[in-house]
């Protein structure tokens, strides 16, 4: 009976791993047509596109220069993330057409990254290319590619970072711990806020150590890592500007909000010259919500007549002692004006579905095809069709994984398997608070659907967030396997822990 059991075991034991090693192998054909699949679009729609500048390319060269030639660049806004990408990849000069073909290959790189992320959050290889697929129609982003900003390389960095949560999660491994946590620091500095990522995760893995989910020693060193970066950061910003603090400009996001009507037509008659100014600037600009980049001037010119003047130019060390000075009392002085603030925003993309899907929406705006080539015409079409299902898919990223993380716990309380790879239901939770943090923190005002838009390149995580999260619930869903099937989960798909 005993060497009866032993042969049964082992057939079973070499069937698993033929499984595993065909499943290892359709992820990495899925894989590779991903990467071939991105390759040829980029090729396609991207080939014959000169590198575009935009608002912000001048001050990212500006501070490009200063790196190539070993220097550090005095302070502005810009965090060094994205120069210090294109002096390495541009040289001194810098080569714009190779850091637009770097920036291709990591457009390319971030659809492979989506599929990746799917899968090792659910363990299903069509679900995973379902994502790969869709975020191959991101035309946005695709046309980003050609253009001297960062939100290429911060996509392909918050994709990173995703998938090494989803690891660290599941693996268990110090690497994938520490990666994780680096990865969004990484992302912070190209757009500082990805440092809240950061310190979500890192609670994240704090609570999981204290339920010995991670050895405590990965997460200390994933803590160390982040804290260097951030101490390093600050340290530089303390020489360059006296100011202790990872990035400057936090002043001038504030500004935008108390730049909505909804803050600065309340504020009390003690800063009536404040509302004042921006009610001149609306009447000026027909717009009601003013810019910080709008507003600065005009308001140190009443609140520090001896800034104005730097201040108007955008002078960083002028600029963030104002925009600090105002944001900070007039959000005092409106109790419920940055939820005012948000229900407007939410009114706009729930009544009207409001979107912006950055540059392909604009044929007058750099880089795009003349009307009549196809490459137009394309990019005209998957702008067309994601102005319809991207508030959809942001309403998914919203309401999904909460869903699917009450059914998970649903089925545990019943004592019955919790399907799905290990880790996934941390890794879920994790990456969705780091979305809505992200969205809450948006100094451009907008919701969900706005953080479609190319300036915050979340696009994939949302994608991956919605997709994963609606696996993961349609699993928890199906009745429980018998007692022969509870402890063999589907081949790739990972040991089911209970996170």
């Amino acid at each position: 009976m005993d060497v009866a059991g032993d042969e049964a075991g082992g057939t079973a034991g070499a069937r698993d791993r033929v499984a595993d090693r065909a499943a290892g192998r359709a992820v990495a054909l899925g894989a590779i047509a991903l990467l071939v699949a991105g390759a040829l679009e980029a090729w396609a729609v991207l080939g014959g596109l000169e590198p575009a500048r935009f608002w912000d390319t001048p001050s990212y060269l500006h501070d490009a220069g200063h790196l190539a030639r070993g220097e550090l660049p005095p302070l502005g806004l810009r965090m060094p993330g994205y120069p210090a990408f294109v002096a390495l990849v541009g040289g001194r000069g810098p080569d714009l057409g190779r850091v637009a073909g770097a920036q291709a290959a990591l457009w390319v790189a971030s659809v492979v990254l989506a599929y990746a992320l799917v899968r090792r959050l659910t363990g299903s290889l069509a679900a995973a290319l379902a994502a790969g697929l869709a975020a191959l129609s991101f035309v946005d982003l695709l046309f980003m590619a050609v253009t001297i900003y960062s939100e290429t390389l911060c996509l392909a960095l918050v994709c990173g970072a995703a998938l090494a949560t989803v690891a660290a999660f599941g693996g268990r491994t110090r690497a994938a711990v520490a990666g994780a946590g680096l990865l969004w620091a990484a992302a912070a500095l190209v757009r500082p806020i990805f440092l809240a990522s950061a310190g979500v995760y890192l609670l994240a893995a704090l609570l999981l150590a204290a339920r010995r989910a991670l050895a405590r020693r990965d997460v200390a060193l994933a803590w160390a890592a982040v804290a260097a970066v951030v101490l390093a950061m600050a340290s530089l910003n303390l020489a360059r500007a006296g100011r202790f603090e990872f990035s400057p400009g936090a002043g001038l996001s504030l500004l935008n909000h108390v730049g909505h009507p909804a803050v600065y037509r309340h504020l009390p008659p003690d800063q009536a010259p404040i509302r004042e100014v921006y009610e001149r600037l609306a009447a000026e600009q027909g717009r009601e919500w003013i810019g910080w980049w709008r507003a600065v001037g005009p308001l140190a010119q009443v609140v520090a007549p001896e800034l104005a003047e730097a201040a108007g130019r955008l002078e960083v060390t002028a600029a963030e002692p104002v925009a600090e000075r105002v944001a900070l009392r007039a959000l005092a002085a409106v109790p419920g004006g940055w939820l005012r603030v948000w229900a407007d925003a939410a009114e706009q993309l729930l009544g009207r579905f409001a979107l912006q899907l950055g540059w392909s929406a604009r044929p007058d705006g750099p880089p795009q095809w003349p009307p009549g080539a196809w490459q137009h015409r394309a990019a005209r079409d998957a702008e067309a069709a994601w102005r319809v299902g991207m508030p959809w898919l942001s309403a998914a990223a919203l309401l999904l994984p909460p869903l699917a993380l009450w059914l998970r716990a649903r089925r545990r309380r019943r004592g019955d398997d919790v399907p799905g790879p290990a880790g996934a239901g941390a890794a879920l939770a994790t990456l969705w608070a780091i979305a809505g943090v992200n969205a809450g923190l948006s100094p451009a005002l907008e919701p969900w659907a706005g953080q479609m838009r190319y300036r915050f390149p979340i696009q994939h995580l949302l994608l991956g967030l919605a997709i994963g999260a609606a696996v993961l619930a349609a699993r928890a869903l199906r009745p429980a396997r018998g007692l022969a099937g509870a402890g063999s989960p589907a081949p790739g798909a990972g040991a089911a822990r209970r996170t």
